[in-house]
């Protein structure tokens, strides 16, 4: 599927009044099948965000993880559960999980509960999977449309994958403080970030930085059409902690090579051609453990 059929696919469920009725009772009558590759790419990112958290000799035992952006397909949260945390709070904007795709993702991860638990370094023993069908049972708690004010009881862990770069930067920085406000004494943040085109992963045929090569006003275009990705890079997003109160305890970064030997003959417009450098460009991937600047020693 070319980028352009997928974004006027996204416009067109974006404006169609009863789409999202229409996506609901399609769903309840077909049931709703996981994206087998996503989920790999799923694990791949939680094995280097728990390398991250194991370094530090950190973990998710005991606590109380409110994720940020859960979406329709809730195997993180279920996989937050059988590495120790006490509770997990799934958020979002809108409303997206429901009792078919919370079923789904709890018998793919019970169906493949050996394999992943050798993966992942947690147990396979995790009885309340098997014997949970609801949100309660699982230990889990889902709240959309989430407001961080509503949120009254501090979490020790605020966790993410592949949903920062879909957060206009300002709104990040004020849900950055947000955080930190929530946040328990001895707390971090683990977040996951894709900094590679999304289009891309439909339409191979571009490069994975392509949308630096659209000026500030294409890509406002094209994002307000319905792909809503921003394109911060790696250390925009240290800048941006830093400045709402945070510092990275542990990281880790993920580089294209192919994207190392193209990116100086790619048509970079600003600020891309001439504030970042090509090691930069070439991140594709950041895995970042955070932790209040006041709490980390300097």
């Amino acid at each position: 599927m070319t980028w352009q059929v997928q974004l006027a696919r996204a416009f067109v469920a974006a404006h169609l009044p009863g789409y999202d009725a229409l996506r609901r009772f399609k769903r309840r009558r077909e049931g709703y099948e996981p994206d087998l590759s996503n989920l790999g790419s799923t694990l791949h990112d939680v094995e280097r965000l728990l390398r991250l958290l194991r370094g530090q000799g950190l973990s998710l035992s005991g606590r109380r993880v409110l994720e940020v952006g859960s979406g329709w397909f809730p195997l993180l949260p279920l996989i937050y559960r059988c590495l120790g945390a006490e509770r997990v709070i799934l958020t979002d904007i809108s409303r997206n999980l429901d009792d078919g795709t919370l079923e789904t993702a709890r018998r793919f991860l019970w169906d493949n509960l050996p394999e992943i638990a050798g993966r992942l370094g947690f147990s396979p023993e995790q009885p309340w999977l098997g014997e949970g069908r609801d949100l309660e049972a699982l230990g889990l708690e889902y709240r959309a449309p989430f407001d961080p004010a509503d949120l009254t009881a501090p979490v020790d862990v605020v966790a993410s994958r592949t949903v920062l770069e879909h957060i206009p930067p300002r709104e990040l920085s004020r849900l950055s403080a947000e955080w930190l406000r929530m946040l328990a004494p001895g707390g971090f943040m683990l977040h996951a970030i894709d900094h590679s085109d999304h289009r891309e992963h439909s339409d191979k045929r571009l490069s994975r930085i392509d949308f630096l090569t659209w000026s500030d006003a294409a890509w406002a275009a094209i994002t307000r059409l319905g792909n809503h990705q921003w394109r911060l890079r790696h250390g925009d997003y240290h800048r941006l902690f830093a400045a709402s109160g945070w510092a990275v305890l542990a990281e880790d970064t993920h580089s294209d090579p192919g994207v190392l030997e193209t990116v100086r003959s790619l048509p970079l417009k600003y600020p891309f051609d001439t504030l970042y450098g090509p090691e930069e460009l070439g991140i594709v991937a950041s895995y970042l453990l955070l932790r209040p600047a006041a709490a980390t020693p300097s």
